[in-house]
Parts: structure tokens; sequence; C-alpha cells
């Protein structure tokens, strides 16, 4: 398989998805290190691509024409469409598996019934979502970070620290929450009191930018793992390195640098395994490569 250019992974599951430039998908079970199924999709480069955790659905977006598609991750058949969402450019699965989530554009943010596509309500006013595999708790991104309880209450309200706003990752941990921002540092804040218990600052360069592109939390190792991309604007080009917060946070253990293939990437089997475009799957704890997927 070649051209790989998004990876899909539950935070959970041991299934995960990979597409090429356009078309084609395949599903792939970490835990036997095989192949489930290979099948033609409308997935495009400039779409999206998700997985259930009970690794038995994916959905995809298409740009514009073919609008969201769920399909079978164990066969290909497709099981609904959504012509109507368009633009898509955020999509996951919800906390408990039985939800779509969607940001089409212009519409609002959209929920979707997993086993019919059909709309269950909507969101005004929200870019993202990401919801916590541990405790109630949620995150809304608007204009800024709105960390919140399943019940509504607001905890932390986090505005980004750079003129060019974009943040890039959330992950939750055990009554934690770490965030990256492009250019910006890595921060991780105490929930539910909303206090910042570290930061990692990254030297930045004269030109360039550095800092942390994707977060998890990896539950065997008690800490957040992070991928970190530098752009040097030099003959190397765009490189990334794997980076372990622990046991010191603010001077984390480089664990994999160069990182090939890190263009896209997923973290899988709770925050224990990252898979890299190039079929690599790595352990987050050592570094280490413990399976080749496809090369």
């Amino acid at each position: 398989m070649s051209g790989i250019r998004q990876i899909a992974a539950s935070w959970s599951g041991p299934i995960i998805a990979a597409a090429e430039f356009q078309r084609r998908v395949e599903t792939w079970d970490l835990d036997r290190g095989e192949r489930i199924a290979a099948f033609d999709t409308t997935v495009e480069f400039s779409g999206r691509l998700a997985i259930s955790a009970d690794g038995t659905r994916i959905v995809i977006s298409a740009y514009e024409r073919n609008g969201l598609a769920c399909y079978s991750a164990t066969d290909g058949t497709e099981l609904w469409r959504r012509k109507d969402l368009k633009k898509v450019q955020v999509l996951r699965f919800s906390r408990d598996d039985r939800l779509v989530l969607c940001a089409p554009a212009p519409q609002p943010y959209q929920v979707l019934d997993r086993n019919t596509g059909e709309t269950v309500y909507t969101i005004p006013r929200v870019r993202k979502t990401w919801e916590s595999a541990f405790e109630a708790f949620c995150v809304h991104e608007k204009q800024n970070l709105i960390a919140m309880t399943s019940a509504g209450k607001r905890l932390v309200t986090i505005k980004p620290e750079r003129e060019e706003y974009a943040f890039t990752g959330v992950a939750f941990g055990p009554a934690h929450l770490c965030v990256s921002e492009v250019g910006g540092d890595l921060r991780c804040f105490h929930l539910p009191d909303g206090g910042l218990r570290w930061r990692y600052h990254a030297e930045y360069p004269k030109r360039g930018l550095v800092y942390v592109l994707w977060v998890c939390y990896a539950e065997c190792e008690g800490c957040f793992v992070g991928v970190l991309m530098k752009d040097l604007k030099d003959k190397h080009g765009i490189t990334y390195a794997l980076l372990k917060f622990a046991p010191s946070p603010e001077q984390p253990q480089v664990l994999v640098d160069p990182l090939a293939g890190a263009y896209a990437t997923a973290f899988a089997k709770r925050g224990s395994r990252l898979i890299t475009s190039t079929g690599e799957v790595l352990d987050t704890a050592t570094g280490e490569r413990v399976l080749t997927l496809w090369s």
C-alpha cells in the first residue's frame, strides 16, 4: 500500500483505517498485524477519515460532490451517505461510539446517528469538540477552547497564546487536559479547577516553527506523548520527533528523532502505539518499532 495520506484510529480499539490520496481505504488489526479489508470509497485528500472504537464502521468525507459516507470496516459495504454534508473538516466518533460528530461548512456542527446518518442534534457556533475517555468532560472550540462537564457546567476557558490562532491538538488524561497550538507551548491543565499544571516550551528558531502538532495520553505510561513538528525553513524541510512527557514534562524524553512518515499519523490502543504513514507501528513507551503493517 503506497501513498498513505490519512490514518484513523480510535483511542481504545485495535482496528485502524488508512486511506490513500483518494478512493482506496484499508483496515488493519493491530493485535494480529493483519489486513482486514481493502476497498474503494469516495474519500479525498481534502476530506477526513474516522473509525469507530469497535472497529466495525468507518466514516469518510469528500470535500464537495459526494458528501459524507459510512462504510463497513470489514468488507467496504456502503451503509449510508449524506450528500448534503460537504466541506467537512472535523470528523470523529463520540465517546460512547454511538454517534458521528462532524463540522460541515457552512452548516452548524452536526451530531449524527452512526447507524443511519440522520442528524440527532446540532451544536451552533462550535468548530470542533473533544470528549474525555476518563470523566464526563468535553471541550468545545469556539474562538477559545471551552472545557465543560457533560451537564454543561463550564470548567475553564483556554485562550490561544499566539496571534496565529489555531489549536492543533487536544487530549484528555485522568483529570487533565493537554492543549497544543501552532507555534505555541504545549499546556496541561488540571480539571475540574482549570489550573495550569505544566507547559512545554520548544526552543523556537529565528526562522520557521517548532511545536507539538499532535498529543495523546498514553495510559500504560501514565503520561502524555506527542509528535513535535520542526519546520526550520532549511534544506531538511519539515521533520518530526516522538516525545514522551515523563518523568519531567518540561523536559520530555525524545524517543524518535527524526520520525519518518509523520505527515500522517495516529495514536492507538489507549495511547500505547503510534502508526505512521510508512506503516510502522511504534511503542510510545520506548519508541521502538513493534510492527510494520504496509510498506
